[in-house]
């Protein structure tokens, strides 16, 4: 079933949106996506706050309506905002990283109202978007796609005498992004069954952010449990 490098492809790559920080004069507008700020909310919505009292750390607005793609978990949902609490940095080693978070989504824009939560533990910046279609995971992650494409890619490495990176693989972009694949870094991100990866949270230079070491943040949803989890790695 898998005896081509086309087949293969197929069966690994993934489509993706990737962000790209600033470059350009925001507008604040709909549509618009940022790291570091959260721009809508609906009327009755707040800034969330952690068991303390204190304001979560705003840090995304991803819009995907009118995307190129997005995974179909979320192909209901027209805009996510994600705020994070700053004592997740104490509690990395949590199964539970997704108690750390408060990811809201919206399945329609037309109540939103104007916010302009920002933090001064994150530069904010407006994203502009790249379509990509050749996303491929990391090595770590071939076994989610199951035995028979596992042993089908060793069996070409073989063949060809080539690595996976070398001949089979195209890109992985570490960056913010909707869909593709995990950008692990320390190898395989492993999500329970029924949750798929949905988007990422990368370490960005520009809006001096920075996950631990360079690191990232790895979101997956599980629409039937209408359940988000959350992993994060770093160097």
């Amino acid at each position: 079933m898998y005896d081509t490098l086309e087949e293969i492809n197929n069966a690994i790559q993934r489509k993706a949106i990737v962000f790209n920080t600033g470059g350009f004069q925001p507008k604040n507008e709909l549509w618009e996506s940022w790291i570091g700020k959260v721009a809508w909310q609906k009327q009755n919505e707040t800034q969330p706050l952690n068991k303390e009292g204190k304001p979560l750390i705003p840090l995304a607005t991803f819009f995907l309506d009118g995307s190129d793609y997005v995974p179909l978990c979320i192909r209901d949902k027209k805009l996510i905002t994600v705020f994070v609490d700053i004592d997740i940095y104490n509690n990395l080693s949590s199964s539970t990283l997704e108690d750390y978070f408060v990811i809201r989504t919206y399945e329609d824009v037309k109540d939103l109202v104007p916010c302009n939560y920002t933090s001064s533990e994150i530069k904010p910046f407006p994203l502009s978007t790249e379509y990509k279609i050749s996303e491929c995971p990391q090595w770590e992650d071939i076994e989610e796609l199951g035995e028979e494409v596992y042993d089908a890619i060793l069996k070409m490495e073989e063949q060809s005498g080539c690595d996976y990176y070398d001949y089979i693989f195209v890109e992985n972009n570490a960056t913010h992004k909707i869909g593709g694949w995990p950008s692990s870094i320390q190898g395989g991100v492993g999500f329970d069954k029924g949750f798929q990866f949905a988007f990422q949270i990368s370490s960005d230079e520009k809006a001096d952010m920075n996950i631990v070491d360079n690191g990232n943040f790895y979101f997956a949803y599980n629409k039937e449990a209408n359940k988000w989890s959350v992993r994060c790695d770093f160097y």
